[in-house]
């Protein structure tokens, strides 16, 4: 027999048997019921009327929760699947991805097995802008090896994290070009068959421009050296000693002698030798300048 009982404040509406439902009824019509399993249904909800705030739902504690692969799961669910988001902010689910959020970091996973290799890819529209693959191989753009498109990859299996670019034609063009605060400072460029990597040389860029004077003098100052690597003992090289240039051409040296880095590690000189060639030239200018005036 069902009851309603009041008691210490409390009203008490009990439904006696185990599958009997409370029914909530307006005008003979059922608004709302609560289930003997503790299910509660409503045919009408407004929402402006709610006031407060909602008390913390766990997912453990919900049951007969319909399966419905279209929706999000609720409080305390596990979301897997591929995020899709549609025009209108729809978001889709398939098995094999997932989305993780933990201390501020997004992350997409792609864990589904997958004979092809598995892949994470961006599009826009229609246009595949990036993709990553299992192996770590990223890819911007269109990239071929053979030069039929454009883009960018970067391989970390095979070679040593190596950046390879293509670019569609054989006209010439910038591979890349670089800026500072200054502007425009260089670029590596293909032009007449060759590969070039030029710096800023225009004469509109340039300040207090003198011509070089004593470059024989200079040059006599270098001490050419031949050495072996250390890590590379079997080759033997040709070169310079970057702080004994350091004095003659310092433009063309990086660094300091016996620098360290933070950790006490060296923090190891580097040279471009093509700086040299300016002191080589004038050398050579003034030589032939000399050997006119001994032959005259």
């Amino acid at each position: 027999m069902s009851t309603i009982k009041s008691s210490n404040e409390h009203l008490t509406l009990n439904a006696d048997g185990s599958s009997k439902d409370i029914k909530f009824q307006a005008n003979g019509v059922e608004k709302a019921s609560i289930s003997s399993a503790g299910a509660f249904t409503s045919t009408t909800i407004d929402a402006t009327k709610l006031t407060g705030n909602l008390p913390a739902i766990s997912g453990a504690s919900l049951t007969s929760l319909p399966a419905d692969a279209t929706k999000l799961p609720l409080a305390g669910g596990t979301l897997t699947g591929n995020l899709a988001f549609s025009s209108d902010g729809e978001i889709s689910s398939t098995a094999g991805y997932q989305k993780v959020i933990a201390d501020d970091t997004l992350y997409l996973k792609c864990d589904s097995p997958n004979a092809g290799g598995n892949t994470i890819t961006f599009q826009h529209g229609t246009d595949t802008v990036m993709t990553i693959s299992e192996n770590g191989k990223t890819d911007w753009g269109n990239y071929q090896s053979d030069g039929s498109d454009y883009g960018f990859q970067i391989q970390g299996t095979t070679q040593q994290c190596t950046l390879y670019q293509s670019q569609d034609g054989n006209g010439n063009f910038d591979f890349h070009r670089y800026y500072n605060s200054s502007g425009y400072v260089g670029r590596v460029r293909w032009s007449s068959g060759s590969l070039s990597f030029e710096n800023l040389s225009d004469y509109r860029a340039k300040e207090n421009v003198v011509d070089m004077t004593n470059a024989t003098a200079r040059l006599k100052q270098l001490k050419p050296k031949r050495y072996n690597l250390i890590k590379d003992s079997s080759i033997t090289l040709d070169g310079f000693l970057a702080h004994e240039v350091s004095s003659v051409c310092p433009e063309a040296v990086g660094g300091e002698k016996d620098a360290v880095d933070g950790d006490g590690n060296p923090d190891m000189q580097m040279m471009d030798n093509s700086k040299l060639i300016p002191l080589l030239v004038k050398t050579i200018q003034e030589l032939e300048a000399r050997i006119t005036a001994l032959e005259g």
